[in-house]
C-alpha cells in the first residue's frame, strides 16, 4: 500500500462507496489524490441524503472531518449506527497514519481554509531576487536571505532549493543561520528586527526550536512506515503532538505579537531533565539496526516520555468525552 496519507485516504472513501471530489486547500479540483488537501463527498444512505462532509488533511498532521448538523443525533438509527462506524474508521486511519484526529462543524470550515491561505502566503510569497539568490523584507527592519543551491526558473517558487539562509539587518550586519528551515528563518528575522540576533540567549532558543522541528520532523517521516508495540505508539503519537505544536509556536512567532508573547514566558533557567535515559527510550525501538531518523530524535524522546506519563489522564479523558460525544451525535 502506497504510504502516501492523502493516496491511502483515498482508497478507504472509494472502498466505503462514496464519490469523493478531491480538491487543494483553495477548493480547488485536483486530479492526483496524493496531491489532495480536502476530499468532499454526500453522505447518502437508501433513504436520505444527510449532505456534505469534508474531510481535510493538514500540512501539519492532523486529520479533520466536518459535517453539519443533520449527521449524528437525528439520524435515523441504523443510519447513525453506519456513521459512527465510518467515524471510527476515519479516527483508526488516522492512528495509522500518525495524524491527530478532529471533527467539527462544516460552518468553521471557511476559516480553517483561510487559515491554511495565509500561512502558506506569509511563508511562501512575497521573495524576490536573482537567479541563486531570494529575498525577503519581511519584516521590514530586516532582510531574510535565501542562497540556493542551484537557479531558480522563471517563475519558479524562491522557497525551494534552499542551501543556506542569512538575515541582514538595517546596520548593514549579516548572520549566517545554523538550519535551512524557512519558518525558522522568518523567526529569527522578527528576532532581530526586535533587537536581538542569533547568538543571545533567545536566538539560541529560537536555534534548538527549530533544530528540535527538524529532527522530529525527521522522526515522523520515519515512524509512519513502522509497526511498533502499543507503548511505543503512544510515544511516538506524543512526540508527533509535539512536532505541530513547535511548528504552530514558531509560525505565531514570525508576527509580532506571539514573538512577544514567547519572549515574555520563555525562561532560559527551566528544567529539562527526563526520568528517561536514551537507552530505555532505545529499547522500545525494537529493531536490530534503527533507523537514523530515530536515533536522531531519541533523546527528545527521552525528554518527552516523562510529559506523557504526566499527560496520559488527561488524553484518556478527552477520548471518553470524545466518544461519549460521538455516540450522543454532538
Amino acid at each position: 500500500m502506497n504510504n502516501n496519507a492523502e493516496s491511502n485516504l483515498y482508497d478507504l472513501l472509494v472502498t466505503q462507496g462514496l464519490e469523493p471530489e478531491i480538491l487543494d486547500s483553495a477548493g480547488r479540483p485536483v486530479t492526483d489524490p496524493a496531491q489532495a488537501e480536502l476530499f468532499s463527498f454526500n453522505w447518502k444512505t437508501e433513504n436520505h441524503d444527510y449532505g456534505t462532509v469534508v474531510v481535510l488533511v493538514g500540512q501539519d498532521n492532523q486529520l479533520e472531518v466536518y459535517f453539519g448538523d443533520n449527521l449524528g443525533r437525528t439520524m435515523e438509527s441504523d443510519d447513525k449506527s453506519e456513521w459512527y462506524d465510518f467515524l471510527h474508521q476515519l479516527k483508526s486511519f488516522a492512528s495509522r497514519n500518525m495524524l491527530t484526529f478532529e471533527i467539527n462543524n462544516i460552518n468553521r470550515l471557511k476559516y480553517t481554509m483561510q487559515g491554511m491561505a495565509a500561512i502558506k502566503e506569509g511563508l511562501f510569497e512575497g521573495y524576490y531576487g536573482k537567479k541563486n539568490v531570494s529575498y525577503s523584507d519581511e519584516p521590514k527592519q530586516v532582510r531574510l536571505m535565501i542562497k540556493h543551491n542551484r537557479n531558480i526558473g522563471e517563475g519558479e517558487a524562491r522557497h525551494r532549493a534552499i542551501e543556506c539562509l542569512y538575515v541582514e539587518t538595517a546596520d548593514g550586519e549579516r548572520f549566517k543561520l545554523p538550519f535551512r528551515n524557512l519558518i525558522g528563518g522568518r523567526v529569527m528575522a522578527r528576532h532581530c528586527a526586535e533587537g536581538g540576533n542569533p547568538y543571545d540567549a533567545f536566538g539560541q532558543h529560537i536555534c534548538e526550536i527549530v533544530t528540535e522541528m527538524n529532527t522530529l520532523a525527521r522522526f515522523v517521516r520515519a515512524a509512519k512506515s513502522k509497526t511498533f508495540a502499543t507503548e511505543t505508539t503512544d510515544l511516538v503519537g506524543t512526540a508527533v503532538r509535539h512536532y505541530q505544536d513547535l511548528k504552530a509556536k514558531a509560525k505565531r512567532m514570525i508576527g509580532q505579537r506571539g514573538y512577544h508573547e514567547e519572549r515574555e514566558i520563555y525562561d532560559p533557567a527551566a528544567a529539562t531533565g527526563s526520568d528517561h535515559t536514551v537507552e530505555s527510550i532505545r529499547e522500545m525501538f525494537i529493531e536490530r539496526n534503527i533507523d537514523q531518523r530515530i536515533e536522531e530524535a531519541l533523546p527528545i524522546l527521552a525528554r518527552l516520555a516523562k510529559e506523557y506519563k504526566e499527560e496520559n489522564m488527561k488524553e484518556v479523558n478527552e477520548f471518553e468525552s470524545w466518544t461519549n460525544q460521538v455516540v450522543e451525535g454532538t
